[in-house]
């Protein structure tokens, strides 16, 4: 009895380890292909918006700030000249500028950055999350309370934000 439980756990202990390892063998090869498209150098000129973004993830994921800031700027450039722009695909451009900029403890840039991208998707939940963060990160809790509400405006079943707005709330 006790040396079948003992299997038991032990076989869903590897289950999880294995299962972790792939996920994090999965990221290395992905890494590894975008490496190789950078070596790659006549293959850069015919790059798409796409990989320009992924590019950029990749930058930002290893710290490589500078780079990815670089890579978003151009990317996002590249996009307004372009007359097909999806707004959705600039606002997660400018997302990604502005968590770059947090990183580099640049506040002010990177909240402009979100209000960009706001300006585009109005309704994305994932930009007022990471506004309404970079506004506490700047001892700015009552706009980010205001952010939050005018958000809920627009999406008032939206737990989570709502959530975020009462306790930032009960602090006060």
């Amino acid at each position: 009895m006790f040396n079948t439980i003992y299997l038991s756990i032990l076989l869903l202990f590897l289950i999880l380890i294995s299962y972790y390892i792939s996920k994090e063998i999965s990221q290395i090869i992905k890494d590894i292909q975008l490496e190789n498209l950078l070596r790659n150098k006549s293959e850069l000129n015919n790059i798409t918006d796409k990989l320009h973004f992924k590019i950029a993830k990749l930058y930002f994921n290893k710290n490589i700030i500078d780079a990815a800031i670089y890579e978003l700027i151009f990317n996002i450039n590249k996009t307004n000249k372009s007359t097909n722009t999806i707004s959705e695909n600039l606002s997660i451009n400018y997302n990604l500028l502005g968590k770059s900029y947090e990183k580099l403890n640049k506040y002010q840039i990177a909240r402009n950055q979100y209000y960009k991208a706001l300006q585009l998707c109005p309704q994305n939940e994932i930009t007022i999350q990471y506004l309404i963060d970079n506004l506490i990160l700047s001892n700015k809790t009552l706009e980010a309370i205001e952010i939050g509400k005018q958000f809920l405006e627009l999406s008032p079943n939206n737990s989570r934000i709502t959530t975020q707005i009462e306790s930032l709330e009960k602090k006060l």
